[in-house]
């Protein structure tokens, strides 16, 4: 009763200001009285339009409210979808999960899109038509067979439904095809300073966070080194390293038939250093991004030695091999290790015109030796290396002679013990 007086109170109050006091203090004097009414057409008038007023601006205060809310259901971007394969492109929908926009984020997305408008179609019906334009101009085949899916949005619950959603109608159309599909999925919170990143670089948010935690906590290259890659390319390295991305779904495997594969670079490099699978052990291997060229970085020990590797993923060439502990002796000449161009076995060498008894005397075979032993083992004559350097030095408790140079686009790096030629590291990287 006190909130209905209250009410009236207020809407006297608008009408005819410090009038509703004295109107009822007068009712309460004349109770039980009979009152005569008189009709007063000026007052009733007044009171009529004042009671209207009221109404109207209490339909329009609900309609505002109704409105309002109708607007936010139908046109504003309740939750962004993206999705990634080197194509980068972003779907808007309303909280009735209908799409309001879909926005290119690169060249390749234009193409992907092209004429098709979305406006008002479902989620599904939108993702759809986008993967199968990705199928027919081959952003997506058997060779590079990855696809990121991102969903953003204020509300967790519904980005997970999305998210869900989402995979299963990829899975369903990449099943249609001739080759299995590699999703990977998020789900992201809005987050400016990442907004502002992915714009910077032409990609989606989901691509960017992807690619932030790839490098976070990492010395080995930068934002910028990866953010060209490709989705194919970066689920290659994240499925094969160490520590994959916890947060980061995914569904299938990611195709290697662009490149040698696993088991052809752990084949080659047994055969270049006379090894068995039994030999070796504390095996890992994994995609790597080293200077423009995608290499399988490989890491075992076998007979005491430590070795580390850089093989090139696509023509199995070794571009890097270290060794570190016993060093092993030089094959016999009647059993050659066969090499692929380009490799660069660390072993016990000594150039040709370099007696037995000099290597091993008690002083150091000196620096135009250590450039001999070199460049014979690269295979190199004089004239065609240049910035050529040699430097002696202390490691580990030994003298060595750390000597690098350029030849022919690589560059070529050696440590060679100073007492007997020992070639203790060797590597060849493109330059």
């Amino acid at each position: 009763m006190k909130n209905i007086e209250n009410q009236i109170r207020e809407a006297f109050e608008k009408l005819a200001p410090n009038q509703f006091e004295a109107l009822l203090s007068k009712s309460k004097t004349e109770k039980g009285k009979e009152i005569v009414m008189v009709e007063n057409k000026r007052q009733k008038n007044t009171l009529v339009t004042g009671i209207m007023a009221l109404a109207a601006a209490l339909v329009l205060f609900v309609g505002g409210a109704f409105g309002t809310n109708l607007y936010r259901m139908n046109y504003r971007v309740a939750t962004q979808v993206s999705l990634d394969v080197n194509p980068s492109i972003a779907i808007h929908m309303n909280q009735k999960e209908k799409v309001l926009e879909v926005v290119p984020l690169n060249e390749d997305g234009k193409k992907v899109i092209g004429t098709m408008d979305f406006k008002g179609s479902s989620l599904e019906v939108t993702v759809n038509a986008l993967l199968g334009s990705m199928l027919r101009s081959g952003y997506l085949n058997e060779i590079a067979n990855s696809i990121l899916v991102s969903v953003e949005g204020q509300d967790t619950a519904t980005n997970q439904t999305v998210q869900q959603h989402i995979t299963k109608v990829l899975e369903e159309v990449l099943q249609q095809e001739a080759f299995a599909g590699s999703i990977l999925s998020q789900t992201l919170q809005p987050d400016e300073s990442l907004q502002s990143l992915a714009s910077s670089h032409q990609m989606s948010v989901g691509k960017a966070k992807m690619v932030q935690e790839m490098v976070a906590g990492t010395d080995k290259y930068t934002f910028e080194d990866l953010s060209d890659l490709s989705i194919h390319e970066l689920n290659l390295m994240q499925q094969t390293a160490a520590t994959p991305l916890e947060k980061l779904q995914s569904s299938g495997t990611a195709s290697e038939k662009a490149y040698i594969g696993e088991d052809a670079a752990k084949e080659i490099v047994l055969q270049n250093l006379s090894l068995t699978e039994e030999q070796i052990s504390g095996y890992h291997i994994e995609y790597d991004w080293e200077k423009g060229t995608f290499v399988y970085e490989m890491e075992f020990f076998a007979q005491g030695v430590e070795y580390e590797l850089d093989i090139n993923a696509a023509t199995g060439e070794i571009l890097k091999l270290e060794k570190e502990g016993k060093l092993v002796e030089k094959q016999p000449e009647g059993n050659p290790v066969q090499q692929s161009p380009g490799f660069l076995p660390a072993e016990k060498t000594q150039p040709d015109n370099i007696s037995q008894s000099t290597a091993v005397s008690d002083t150091v075979i000196g620096e135009d030796s250590a450039r001999t032993i070199a460049l014979q083992h690269a295979g190199l004559t004089e004239n065609a290396v240049r910035k050529f350097k040699c430097q002696l030095d202390r490691e580990h408790g030994r003298m060595v002679y750390e000597i690098e140079f350029e030849a022919a686009g690589y560059e070529y790096d050696y440590e060679i013990e100073a007492k007997d030629g020992f070639i203790l590291k060797a590597e060849k990287e493109l330059d």
